[in-house]
């Protein structure tokens, strides 16, 4: 539609026209990637888990602004990971949070365990699905 209009208002030739299909493919193409990278880093497993003094701070997202839910680490008892999907259960209760990160289960538990020190580690359950 948008050939026809070109047609009509500028009145161009029709070989300049078979490149205008090809030019916005290259175009929306472009733009996508740019939109996928951006994705990617505003949801990095980086960005997802972080922490700060004693606590683990989990946020959603930067595109999605939600509530970030800091958890104290020396109550963190199981830890459950798969591809995409974290549990965190307090206390040794059952109770505890699910998330759902943009990151395979190696990435996620590397994450987890970089940041946390090694007797924490040591006290937390980790189940790897």
């Amino acid at each position: 539609m948008a050939c026809f209009f070109a047609i009509r208002i500028y009145e161009l030739e029709q070989i300049q026209l078979l490149f205008a299909p090809f030019a916005l493919y290259i175009y929306c193409t472009d733009h996508r990637y740019t939109l996928l990278n951006k994705f990617k880093t505003a949801n990095s497993i980086d960005f997802f888990i972080k922490k700060e003094g004693e606590h683990l701070i989990i946020q959603n997202s930067q595109f999605i602004k939600g509530r970030q839910i800091e958890i104290k680490c020396a109550r963190i008892s199981i830890v459950t990971i798969k591809d995409n999907y974290l549990s965190i259960i307090v206390d040794g209760n059952g109770n505890g949070y699910d998330f759902y990160p943009i990151a395979d289960k190696d990435q996620i538990k590397h994450r987890i365990i970089t940041l946390l020190d090694k007797e924490q580690v040591n006290t937390i359950c980790f189940n790897i699905v």
